[in-house]
């Protein structure tokens, strides 16, 4: 079944072998690092890509399309200083330490890390039904929200590949969005035109880090705020999208990880 061409379903993404991933990958990565060298004429650069993270663009697309993504979105991480970023989350520092944290909490309550799926799988949930984006907009900057989702991007990088490399899967997050209680005066354009420019921005420059979307409590808003934004995501994000019931989610995370604004024991921290 279908839910504005969203799959209703509880089923979540299967994960890849990564020995396998790798063995069938390897002259790819190989040859996306040679790329790197000779376009922007930087082997040390190269020889930091890790092979997970090179393989997260390769998994849904051939080499020539990986080769350009991967330029692009190098190019982007020293145009926004982002391994200056990258080098503070390595340091240890926690989603409730990112700039602009408390002043976006306030107004869009989520938590970019609650507890892990059945599958070990880490997990986020975002409260949207209950966003202050009034608020939000009157006291929080774009320049700050998007520094905040930078923070927020490369945790969940450098988390998921760690992950998965210990593991043994290619692992991606999973993302619970609860749309209960959402009304109609959270649709405001600058609103919705700032998480579009985010969403962008993830699925260009951080390929395959997210997985699954579970989306509960759907009511007409969501529907109309979805059609609006779907547009602006590819197929691929799409397709990674599922509409389910707030009672199934124990199908997917064990009861005893769920958050208590949905039935189970775990206290959100961020």
């Amino acid at each position: 079944a279908e839910y504005m061409g969203i799959e209703d379903s509880r089923v979540v993404m299967q994960e890849e072998d990564l020995h396998v991933l790798f063995k069938t990958h390897a002259q790819q990565i190989q040859e996306l690092r040679s790329h790197i060298t000779q376009t922007l004429n930087d082997k040390e650069l190269a020889d930091a890509q890790e092979d997970i993270w090179l393989l997260r663009f390769l998994v849904y697309s051939d080499l020539p399309k990986a080769k350009g993504r991967v330029i692009e979105m190098l190019e982007w991480r020293r145009t926004n200083h982002v391994d200056e970023i990258e080098k503070a989350v390595r340091r240890g520092m926690q989603p409730w330490e990112f700039p602009h944290h408390d002043e976006i909490q306030k107004y869009l309550p989520h938590t970019v890390f609650v507890h892990y799926s059945a599958q070990h799988t880490p997990y986020s949930l975002d409260c949207s039904g209950t966003w202050d984006v009034r608020g939000f907009l009157d006291h929080v900057t774009p320049a700050q929200y998007f520094l905040y989702m930078q923070y927020k991007m490369e945790y969940m990088r450098i988390t998921i590949n760690k992950l998965s490399v210990e593991s043994g899967k290619l692992k991606r997050w999973l993302c619970l969005f609860d749309t209960g209680g959402a009304t109609l005066s959270q649709v405001r354009p600058e609103f919705l035109d700032q998480v579009q420019r985010s969403s962008k921005l993830f699925q260009r420059h951080y390929r395959e880090v997210v997985g699954t979307v579970m989306i509960f409590n759907c009511n007409s808003v969501f529907r109309l705020v979805f059609g609006m934004v779907r547009p602006f995501l590819n197929p691929r994000t799409i397709q990674k999208c599922r509409v389910c019931d707030v009672q199934n989610l124990s199908e997917v995370i064990p009861p005893s990880r769920l958050p208590k604004s949905v039935g189970g024991p775990v206290l959100l921290v961020d």
